[in-house]
């Protein structure tokens, strides 16, 4: 059996050219910059969307916040929005205070049962 020869890296390598140098400066980089500027991304250019000037959220992100992520907590949120009418506002702060007692319900419900079938073992 052969053993292969080991090679001179440092003899191989040969410095590129000055044409290779510039060929490859004329192609385009592969590496992705993000750098900030003033190109809002297209949700922020939605009609129900943040606004900037008066800090309000849209109708779908204020709703979207009430029922995955404050429940009733963020009922505040819903009556200091502009974009809701007085009666949209008590419409929705009913249905969020139903949704919370039911999620409230449905979690001692399922910590009971998770407390029994532990005390079963």
């Amino acid at each position: 059996m052969t053993e292969p020869s080991p090679s001179n890296d440092s003899a191989d390598a040969s410095p590129m050219s000055a044409s290779q140098e510039s060929s490859m400066a004329s192609q385009p980089l592969e590496s992705l910059v993000i750098a900030p500027g003033n190109v809002r991304p297209g949700y922020l250019l939605q009609a129900d969307s943040y606004n900037e000037a008066t800090g309000d959220l849209g109708k779908m992100a204020t709703l979207s916040v009430l029922f995955f992520v404050t429940t009733a907590f963020g009922l505040p949120v819903l009556w200091r929005n502009p974009r809701f009418a007085t009666w949209e506002r008590w419409l929705w702060s009913i249905i969020v205070v139903v949704y919370t007692i039911l999620v409230v319900c449905g979690m001692n419900w399922w910590v009971r049962q998770t407390i029994e079938q532990a005390q079963g073992f």
